[in-house]
């Protein structure tokens, strides 16, 4: 296990320094995609939406960076699936680090764009020392439940590569069915309900949205924040245990 670990962090270590996220400046640039994504969200929505939401700018950028966290996590794995074959077929190196390495990258850029919103709760005054760990423990869980989803495509991707366009066709779009730049209470009796527990992402966004505006969000009770454990681990072994069952297929195509 501990061989394990050692080789996750070494290959982490190689995809950061051959990353634009060494340096400083590489980080701030990848997190030019969200910033820009976050203005043209405030400035289309502020009106119809934000003025009956407080804090909306907060929200809406701690709701742009989770989202642009979980797709880009899923798609490193997706990836990872995809062009891993060649290394595992003539190496002993563990197929868990080789896919979950390249995750380092994505903690870097969503640690820059968490470090922007913990400056702009603390200029509010609502930052308060004992929600970071909660807010860094379910930017974890949405990891590994991007992580299971990445998985599931990825493997799917290989075996038909219809599956791999479908998804960045629709990952996207992932963002207009999330309460990021709308709150729950805005939808209708049928819609918010759907959004709310047919769409595991949707538990993570509140959970930040109310950890880092210290207030509660429409639709936060107490199964939300248990919501995320059991998406991720549900997700997560589901797509290991798919990635398993066709490894050797896949490392014969």
């Amino acid at each position: 296990m501990k061989q394990r670990l050692y080789l996750l962090w070494l290959l982490s270590r190689v995809h950061l320094r051959s990353s634009d996220y060494r340096s400083i400046f590489g980080i701030f640039w990848s997190f030019t995609g969200p910033l820009i994504t976050f203005f043209v969200f405030y400035l289309v929505f502020q009106d119809p939406f934000g003025r009956r939401i407080p804090l909306y700018s907060l929200k809406l950028l701690t709701g742009v960076i989770a989202v642009t966290f979980f797709n880009q996590c899923a798609q490193l794995c997706i990836q990872s699936v995809q062009y891993s074959r060649n290394l595992l077929m003539v190496s002993l190196v563990p197929a868990s680090a080789v896919i979950f390495s390249p995750l380092s990258t994505a903690f870097c850029r969503v640690a820059a764009g968490l470090a922007l919103c913990l400056i702009i709760a603390a200029v509010h005054g609502l930052l308060t020392l004992k929600t970071i760990p909660l807010i860094v423990l379910y930017f974890f869980l949405l990891c590994l439940f991007a992580s299971g989803v990445g998985l599931i495509i990825g493997t799917l991707s290989v075996l038909a590569s219809d599956a791999g366009e479908i998804w960045l066709a629709l990952s996207p779009l992932v963002i207009f069915v999330t309460p990021v730049f709308y709150s729950l209470d805005m939808l209708s009796k049928w819609s918010a309900p759907a959004i709310a527990w047919l769409n595991p992402l949707s538990a993570y966004i509140l959970v930040l949205q109310t950890a880092l505006s210290d207030q509660p969000v429409p639709g936060m009770n107490l199964w939300v924040y248990v919501y995320p454990w059991v998406s991720s681990g549900l997700f997560l072994s589901a797509g290991w245990l798919f990635y398993k069952k066709f490894q050797k297929h896949l490392l014969e195509i």
